[in-house]
């Protein structure tokens, strides 16, 4: 009873010194991962007219949130020193404050600080104009304004306080650093306020230490360390809203039809037991794999031998039936016309 009564209660696990999430004693981390968000994007972005008039909006945030998670990407090495059971680091992460989320693109937890990471890949010369609140890009002539990032991360330290006071999680100061993690930009600031908190990748180990250094003794032991980064995981929600939603598509607009792995030409022809392009003549055993995991991304997990048809321009009951069962990662439920396939994540693999 007693161990039942501490996996409902965190907190009281940890003054009766329980370990309920069984932890070693190594980095925890939450990985950095391709979000759901982007391979939904790209699955849109290869089944939507170029001439349809959400296209290039599609294409204008496929680009953005690639240049964020490329950027997070790009911390993977500088973020090797920070290795140890006393750090921990959790990659993207969402919490909703009442009202509104907030996402932060990386979380340090320590016994002294957690520092909130606002990473920005972005190239060109960048002037921070915080009389303005603005980041100014110059790049290839052309100079477009930003939102300043320090606003961001200010207004994220704040929320993330308030969220964990809310929680009555244990105290200890919240930190921000805005990581410019383009190789190539050029960094132009105002003011000497502004430029300590915008750093290079290459400055995350010293800034870490240095707050390290600055808080001699620790606010936290291991245990509420752990705890805090337990219920930062815990309440994390990814965001894995339908494109189609987000973008007022129907299924109309979708382009079906399985597509040719190396020209790109669709849909392809079933014949003889495999997929044959048109266009290259290139023939394939499984590439009806790949429109699967787009159906998957664009329409949920689920589908019918009726939508197998519909979306891979199928006439055949019986060749859907034998595609969908022959498929690996795919679970049968139901009966007859009840019948419902349920796609795995892992379809494209």
């Amino acid at each position: 009873m007693q161990i039942l009564w501490c996996r409902r209660n965190i907190a009281a696990c940890v003054e009766l010194s329980i370990n309920p999430l069984n932890w070693s004693d190594e980095m925890i981390v939450k990985k950095l991962v391709l979000p759901r968000q982007i391979s939904k994007l790209q699955a849109l972005s290869k089944r939507l007219r170029a001439s349809h008039d959400k296209f290039t909006h599609v294409q204008n945030d496929l680009g953005r949130f690639l240049a964020g998670y490329n950027g997070e990407k790009a911390l993977q090495f500088h973020l090797t020193p920070l290795s140890s059971k006393d750090t921990h680091l959790l990659h993207n992460v969402r919490l909703f404050h009442g009202k509104q989320f907030s996402q932060m693109d990386l979380l340090i937890v320590t016994r002294k600080f957690v520092l909130i990471l606002e990473v920005k890949y972005m190239s060109g010369m960048l002037h921070f104009d915080r009389s303005f609140g603005q980041l100014v890009q110059h790049k290839n002539g052309v100079e477009r304004a930003f939102t300043d990032p320090m606003f961001q991360l200010e207004r994220q330290i704040h929320l993330l306080t308030d969220w964990m006071e809310k929680r009555y999680l244990p105290r200890i100061p919240v930190h921000g650093l805005v990581v410019m993690s383009h190789p190539h930009a050029i960094l132009k600031g105002d003011s000497s306020k502004q430029d300590s908190s915008i750093i290079r990748p290459a400055s995350i180990v010293e800034r870490v230490a240095q707050l390290e250094e600055h808080y001699r003794e620790p606010f936290i032991s291991i245990a509420e360390m752990k705890k805090i980064s337990h219920e930062f995981m815990r309440w994390d929600e990814s965001h894995d809203e339908s494109v189609l939603q987000t973008y007022k598509l129907d299924k109309e607009d979708i382009l079906c039809g399985v597509i040719c792995n190396s020209c790109g030409h669709m849909p392809l022809d079933r014949i003889h037991g495999s997929w044959r392009c048109g266009n290259c003549t290139l023939r394939m055993k499984t590439a009806h794999h790949s429109a699967l995991s787009d159906y998957f991304l664009l329409f949920g997990p689920t589908i019918t031998n009726r939508e197998m048809r519909w979306f891979f321009h199928i006439q055949s009951t019986f060749l859907a039936n034998r595609l969908l069962q022959s498929t690996p990662h795919l679970t049968k439920s139901g009966h007859y016309k009840s019948t419902v396939y349920t796609i795995s994540e892992q379809i494209n693999l």
